[in-house]
């Protein structure tokens, strides 16, 4: 009998494994695939010529608003490559902080090198990649320790069909990469207040905390984190006290190398940051065709429950049903709950309301609770029918991963009536307008661009959409191709609304037809 209980479970544990396998393979495949049809988003190139001149100069003035190591990190793969940094130039010279004239240096660095762009920006965007598989990796076997490998299963399939994890785990950007440095922080923290060699894992949170530290701004809400964790789990003041003191001082000795020996530009960043979190970065905000300069305290809630697949939320709320009924959490699942909460509220104190990606550190912690939860549901045959639910949607979305918009508010074809910028649009979809025009042999159009590539290097002609022909004694007799960020967002094209497209290209650009018909 012993036996075959032995084999039987050795064989569910290949099982297990082959399917981490399958799971991790698939997170890979349509991301590579996805990126391919995709131009840089809009603050790709800054972020690599970022990474790029502080390897190659040391002179971090570019882009100083955000920590360094997500750069540092993207551009690793493009340091073989040698490219020109044109330091020389006035471009770089009039490069002195925040602004656009950083962007306009990062166009030059990325479409006038010495590798072709789409070689750089791919190659940019693989360390990225391969994090997103190794923070879906880490989550599972974090879980499959902590409550067993069905746990582990549910937690794997929500965070590798999860669309926004897909989508920014694909991108030179620092959501992803920051979101795993918070996992790795708490993980470890938690791990080190219930240990008896505790000062391992307080050397692991440090790193972990210095790393996130030196990726976003946002990380700042971990000490939090790690004090609620303490108080939790009631543990020895006196050696949580050391505990800190270890983790702060390697926390600031990783910024201590991430910055080359000086904080003041860390300090500068996140005053910036602190600024444009309390009063808004002045730039236009949107929801549900709502325009505000302030936002609103439920922006991320309801963009959480729009770019979420359905299975997922319907999950998330049976977890939370039964951890209400139980009235009492247990002390282990605090290192899960309290991230959530405490960046949640973060969150609803923003005034920067541009993207869902904002949340992708409460992700992996929210997968981790519900597979826990959910792996003590009976019967469990709706919690697989909610999987693959959420693994159809997902699959479904490819390519466009960016735009997703869960099957409950009709998805990613009406994303622009609830939101935009880099839940919609960052100017990711001109390579497929490219494609779009060469397969009608169109060869030039009006066209209102939001999105950081160069004229010269979109592969084809256009100007800028004309005014509204109600106002105008000239007619428009061109295809018109117009960003939704645009579209939806300034006036000046609100005469395009009502008009049906011929096409909605990544669902991100709408193209209208309005040449003249041939008699």
């Amino acid at each position: 009998m012993n036996d075959g209980r032995g084999n039987l479970k050795t064989r569910w544990l290949r099982v297990y494994w082959a399917y981490v396998a399958l799971v991790l393979i698939v997170l890979l495949c349509v991301q590579i695939g996805s990126i391919r049809q995709e131009a840089q988003t809009v603050d790709e190139a800054v972020y690599l010529a970022s990474g790029v001149t502080y390897w190659t100069t040391g002179d971090y003035r570019m882009n100083p608003e955000h920590p360094p190591l997500e750069k540092l990190l993207s551009a690793l793969p493009l340091l073989p490559l040698h490219l020109d940094v044109r330091t020389a130039t006035p471009l770089w010279a009039h490069v002195i902080g925040p602004g656009l004239d950083e962007y306009y240096y990062a166009q030059d660095f990325l479409y006038n090198n010495r590798a072709p762009w789409q070689e750089i920006l791919f190659l940019g965007r693989l360390p990225t990649i391969v994090a997103s598989a190794l923070f879906a990796f880490t989550l599972a076997l974090w879980t499959l320790r902590r409550a067993g490998r069905w746990a582990s299963v549910i937690a794997l399939t929500l965070f590798a069909f999860d669309p926004t994890l897909i989508a920014h785990g694909r991108y030179a950007t620092n959501d992803l990469w920051v979101s795993f440095f918070f996992f790795l922080a708490c993980i470890a923290w938690d791990a080190a207040l219930v240990r008896t060699r505790s000062i391992p894992y307080f050397v692991v949170a440090g790193l972990a905390l210095g790393c996130a530290l030196g990726t976003k701004a946002s990380a700042l809400s971990l000490p939090l984190v790690f004090v609620g964790l303490m108080i939790v789990r009631r543990s020895p003041w006196k050696s949580c006290l050391r505990g800190m003191t270890v983790s702060s001082l390697i926390a600031l000795g990783v910024l201590l190398v991430l910055y080359r020996g000086s904080l003041g530009a860390f300090a500068s960043g996140v005053f910036f940051q602190y600024n444009q979190f309390v009063a808004g970065s002045g730039n236009l905000y949107y929801l549900f065709g709502e325009k505000s300069l302030v936002g609103w305290w439920y922006y991320y809630p309801i963009a959480f429950l729009i770019k979420t697949p359905l299975g997922t939320i319907v999950l998330a709320l049976l977890t939370l049903g039964i951890l209400i009924r139980a009235k009492r959490i247990r002390r282990e699942l605090a290192v899960l709950v309290l991230p959530i909460v405490v960046f949640g509220a973060f969150a609803l104190f923003s005034h920067v309301d541009i993207g869902v990606r904002y949340l992708l550190p409460i992700e992996a912690p929210l997968f981790a609770l519900i597979g826990i939860v959910g792996a003590t549901f009976t019967p469990r045959m709706p919690l697989v029918a909610c999987l693959l639910a959420i693994a159809v949607e997902s699959l479904a979305a490819f390519p466009n991963y960016l735009p997703f918009v869960n099957i409950a508010f009709g998805g990613a074809d009406r994303a622009p009536r609830y939101l935009l910028d880099s839940n919609v649009d960052w100017g990711q979809d001109t390579l497929k307008l490219k494609s779009w025009l060469d397969a009608r042999d169109i060869k030039s159009i009006c066209f209102a661009y939001f999105g950081a590539e160069p004229k010269a290097a979109l592969g084809f002609a256009y100007v800028d959409v004309p005014p509204n022909p109600a106002t105008s004694a000239s007619p428009i007799t061109c295809v018109i191709a117009a960003s939704a960020q645009f579209l939806y967002l300034h006036e000046e094209l609100a005469w395009l609304r009502p008009l049906k497209p011929v096409a909605k290209v990544g669902e991100s650009i709408y193209v209208y037809d309005l040449r003249t018909p041939a008699t």
